[in-house]
């Protein structure tokens, strides 16, 4: 699959610089993509492993960096994709550039919902830093969500020394473990 074998596919633009961004880079280059690969972020930093956010992060500092890729992509960070003009085979980045491609992954994955100003949600390493000096001063928290993230949180939260209140609309961990072993959790 190489951008020569591959007529009209010279550029590949990859929105996105968490896992699933830099794994499609990497599946490209192993397919024998040898064209034009652009990864765009909208963090300062590079790529890191999310989930080690809700875990060592949180309670001990852990490392949540990935191995440096290896794909040679030109990474944009600190630059955020807002637009999409299909017609014209671009994206448009904040800061006004319109970046042309022949493919174009979207791997941006999702937005958390803020339930008001002083909710912390958990998605990036700026958010986990945060929420880490947060938990060091001890306050009673809420976690919204019992799900594994939520759990997780909780149990740093705990291990924090702090006051823990899981708010859900069922037991914790129901859909992942089933009934049975989700009420061992709430008894």
């Amino acid at each position: 699959m190489s951008a020569a074998q591959t007529p009209g596919m010279h550029r590949v633009v990859v929105v996105g610089n968490g896992i699933a961004g830099q794994t499609a880079c990497d599946s490209l280059r192993t397919a024998g993509f040898d064209g034009e690969l652009t990864v765009v972020g909208d963090e300062p930093v590079p790529a890191y492993s999310r989930p080690a956010l809700s875990k060592a992060l949180l309670t001990d500092g852990g490392s949540h960096e990935l191995a440096a890729p290896a794909h040679g992509a030109t990474e944009l960070l600190g630059v955020a994709a807002v637009g999409l003009g299909v017609a014209a085979r671009t994206v448009r980045l904040d800061d006004g550039r319109d970046l042309p491609f022949d493919g174009l992954v979207i791997a941006t994955g999702t937005r958390a919902r803020r339930l008001g100003q002083d909710a912390l949600v958990l998605r990036t390493l700026d958010d986990a830093l945060l929420l880490r000096d947060r938990l060091a001063a001890r306050p009673s928290v809420a976690v919204v969500g019992a799900g594994p993230l939520g759990m997780e949180v909780a149990s740093a939260a705990v291990q924090a020394g702090c006051e823990v209140t899981v708010v859900a609309d069922t037991a914790p961990m129901r859909p992942q473990f089933g009934g049975y072993l989700s009420e061992v959790f709430t008894t």
